[in-house]
């Protein structure tokens, strides 16, 4: 069962990291408006995707822990440039603060 439920996980991240890539593509070529985009195509799953459980990756084979610890990474960084690009942040808060 935790297998199945991380890998949902590391799938999860990357869709949304792919689609979130996507849209700006489409913002920068002219197709999505940038007001739409920050309305209706914000990077999602934040809650679940930048959750991590160390005590059950512990138990689970190599490569899961791999996939899990490079889809976590990036979905980290869109996210960071997520909040960059729609001002999610605070006044006087890095990128890395959030």
């Amino acid at each position: 069962m935790s297998y199945s439920h991380e890998m949902t996980r590391v799938t999860m991240r990357l869709t949304s990291v792919m689609a979130w890539l996507m849209v700006r593509r489409a913002v920068y070529a002219g197709r999505i408006d940038e007001d739409k985009a920050a309305d209706s195509y914000r990077l999602d799953g934040a809650e679940t995707c930048l959750e991590q459980a160390p005590d059950v990756l512990a138990s689970m084979p190599y490569y899961l822990n791999y996939l899990s610890a490079r889809s976590h990474d990036v979905y980290t960084r869109i996210h960071r440039l997520d909040q960059m690009a729609y001002g999610a942040l605070k006044q006087g808060q890095t990128p890395y603060d959030a």
